[in-house]
């Protein structure tokens, strides 16, 4: 018998639920399993996605057990239930709070989670809580009271690149040691033919949609039998593989505004170049009549951790300057 979750309660003190929301601690989501699981989950040997990343997986105590408090819903978290989840917390005699939201920084007398996090530590209960996903930008870290365990995200000791191939015989490889391009996602997609059609947003534009950017691939702005059965080059980094597959495309190959550590899966075969290597992807397009690619499925490279991931956010913070965070 599974004794990992001990208890599970919801709070919505105004009783304002959305069509979309369930009235039950059930987790509609998937941020509170999956911050859980970081917290607490057991060991899982072998454990991949699809074969990727093999290893082993497990929260930071496997031992713990949880009780969750949900107190966020379609239209936000309200002060009211965060407040409420703190006092039953409490109240339950937990030995650890794990708070993983946040938000704008605000003085610590209008902030639930500072209110919330001091009557815990009052009972000696640690409070740990996010320092927020707007990095690398400074003064963006959240939670910020001095008596909150401000936690940032960091890397692993391995990282995803997935090699795209052009028929000129150019690659865009992963070869992390050595100054070739490289491409970054989490492609699960083993490539079913040797090379398939390449086309960029701009030539496979509808020209009959006024709105929109073709070159970026924004929804709506492509033609279906231009894309059909196509790999397809797109400026930006904003989930075009979407909007490829819903056209019958083959693949995409998009390109990051800046470099980045993070990878995201794809819908399809697809890959985030970095900027420095668009333009080769651009003029090898215009260069030939019958332009192909095909894109690999992801390798795992080995890098040294930890380390703070890109996205993380950063210090200094705004409320009170003399205390580090």
């Amino acid at each position: 018998m599974d004794r990992k979750v001990v208890g599970a309660k919801y709070f919505n003190l105004n009783q304002t639920f959305s069509d979309q929301d369930t009235p039950s601690p059930i987790d509609d989501e998937g941020h509170g399993t999956h911050t859980s699981s970081t917290v607490a989950g057991v060991f899982v040997k072998d454990a991949s996605l699809y074969g990727l990343g093999t290893g082993t997986a497990r929260g930071g105590v496997p031992s713990a057990r949880i009780a969750m408090y949900k107190v966020c819903w379609v239209n936000g978290c309200s002060d009211s239930d965060v407040l409420a989840a703190f006092d039953e917390a409490i109240a339950d005699g937990v030995d650890l709070i794990s708070a993983s939201m946040g938000g704008p920084s605000r003085s610590f007398f209008e902030d639930p989670i500072a209110i919330g996090s001091f009557h815990a530590m009052k009972k000696g209960i640690l409070t740990s809580c996010s320092a927020g996903n707007d990095g690398p930008a400074t003064s963006t870290v959240e939670n910020v009271a001095p008596w909150i365990m401000t936690v940032a995200a960091s890397g692993i000791d391995r990282q995803y690149r997935t090699v795209a191939t052009l028929g000129s015989g150019e690659h865009f490889s992963v070869t992390f040691y050595h100054l070739s391009v490289m491409g970054i996602s989490i492609n699960t997609f083993s490539p079913q033919k040797m090379m398939y059609p390449l086309t960029s947003g701009a030539l496979a534009a509808n020209v009959s949609e006024l709105y929109g950017n073709a070159s970026a691939c924004d929804l709506g702005t492509l033609d279906k039998n231009k894309v059909m059965g196509k790999i397809v080059y797109c400026l930006g980094s904003n989930g075009q593989d979407y909007t490829i597959k819903r056209s019958g495309g083959a693949g995409a190959i998009m390109t990051l505004e800046e470099d980045t550590d993070t990878a995201y899966s794809t819908v399809i075969p697809g890959t985030s170049i970095f900027p420095r290597d668009s333009k080769m992807i651009e003029q090898y397009i215009n260069s030939t009549k019958n332009p192909q690619a095909v894109i690999q499925k992801t390798i795992t490279i080995n890098v040294s951790a930890p380390f703070v991931a890109s996205f993380s956010s950063r210090g200094p913070q705004k409320i009170n300057l003399n205390i580090l965070k």
